[in-house]
């Protein structure tokens, strides 16, 4: 027997069946137990749809802000550029008055300051009464009736966990503008949190900026009076100038450091959640753990007669 025909001789080829996927038995196997699987696919379908229902519904609002910064970064451009010419070295920042307001506005040491206690009660609700248009709170931590916490009031660390689990401010990457994000129970809530951020920011930084303009008008005019020569003190005087400018703007302009594009309007429509996806998704799931144990409880009943 030649090589080829040793190949192809049945007794020496090794078909392993083991590997060979039996549809026609799978499929009589699901057959047999089309009763359970009929019945565990519609009990998952009407266990999502109650659970769906259960689920709480959240409102979204979002606002659109501009970064006003530019006057401020020609001011510091022009300071930088009097400090070299007087020999004072300053380093350059790297981060931007964009960049440190967002990461003051999500700041714990900020919602401590400014924010907590307006908005504390809010953080401690479970729901909204669409009805009556309030606020849902738990009875045994909140007594609605007398107005009075009945366990302890969240601290600011919770409130402030609470409070970034629902808030986000990001900047867009490709326009650089900024999108203040809020999600509540309540979708009156999440307009005044929004509004809120907005005006508590925008006063943090003008009265750091005015703290900081302040202090440098002292020192600058503390080292007017001390030096003699004419060129450093028309530098001072530049410098002082610049900073008289930056100060008379910061008492001026209320959207110091973010001016509203798009300003948050109380939504209509809830985010979330979604329910008929929700059910689509769980359905389905639960469909095929129908069919596995279907096929499987088939097998083992088999296996066992």
């Amino acid at each position: 027997m030649t090589k080829n025909e040793d190949i192809l001789d049945p007794k020496t080829t090794s078909n392993d069946d083991g590997y060979v996927i039996d549809i026609v038995d799978i499929f009589n196997s699901l057959w047999r137990q089309k009763f359970i699987i009929a019945s565990l696919s519609i009990a998952s379908g009407i266990l999502s749809i109650i659970l769906a229902l259960q689920l709480p519904i959240i409102y979204k609002t979002e606002s659109l802000l501009y970064p006003s910064d530019s006057s401020n970064s020609g001011l510091n451009s022009q300071l930088g550029g009097f400090a070299s010419l007087a020999g004072i070295g300053m380093e350059k920042t790297t981060v931007s008055q964009t960049d440190l307001a967002i990461a003051v506005a999500t700041s714990l040491d900020f919602f401590k300051r400014n924010l907590y206690e307006d908005i504390v009660l809010e953080i401690s609700s479970e729901g909204w009464d669409q009805e009556l248009n309030q606020l849902i709170y738990d009875p045994s931590v909140y007594d609605q009736g007398s107005k009075t916490w009945v366990s302890d009031k969240p601290t600011f660390q919770q409130a402030h966990g609470n409070f970034m689990d629902r808030v986000l401010i990001r900047e867009e990457p490709l326009t650089g503008l900024i999108k203040v994000s809020i999600e509540h129970f309540s979708p009156i809530v999440s307009k005044r949190w929004s509004d809120l951020i907005i005006k508590k920011i925008n006063a943090e930084m003008r009265n750091k900026e005015i703290k900081e303009v302040n202090l440098a008008l002292e020192h600058f005019g503390r080292e007017l009076e001390k030096t003699s020569i004419i060129s450093m003190q028309k530098v001072f005087s530049e410098l002082m100038k610049d900073q008289h400018t930056k100060l008379m703007l910061a008492n001026v302009k209320e959207d110091y450091i973010f001016e509203v594009v798009e300003p948050a309007i109380i939504p209509e429509k809830r985010f979330k959640p979604q329910r008929t996806r929700y059910v689509i998704v769980f359905t389905f799931i639960g469909t095929l753990f129908s069919l596995l144990f279907g096929y499987v409880f088939d097998k083992s009943s088999r296996f066992f007669k």
